[in-house]
């Protein structure tokens, strides 16, 4: 009879048996996110204590900072801020060829 349970199965076993391991990340220094117009969100921090938190263009010139400061070669960093400044003067550009 359905009602009796004889039709159910026992619980699977849980997927990983074995103890985690220990994480080898640093803790995180906080959160950069981009949200478009010129705006983003920032938090710095160190462990669990917040040292900073922005939002807009305050924010936005801290990830455009992080942001070139993450590029590897100073060649980049130039094509990086070139780019920047031809959208900032002439906007994006949007065709298709």
């Amino acid at each position: 009879r359905p009602s009796d349970g004889t039709f159910f199965s026992p619980p699977p076993p849980p997927l990983n048996p074995r103890p985690p391991f220990p994480s080898r990340f640093q803790p995180s220094l906080g959160l950069l996110a981009y949200l478009g117009g010129g705006e983003a969100l920032s938090q710095v921090q160190v462990g669990d204590s917040r040292l900073f938190a922005q939002a807009g263009s305050v924010g936005f010139l801290l990830w455009r900072s992080v942001y070139l400061t993450k590029q590897v070669s100073v060649r980049t960093r130039v094509l990086v801020l070139f780019d920047w400044l031809k959208t900032q003067l002439f906007g994006r550009d949007v065709t298709r060829l």
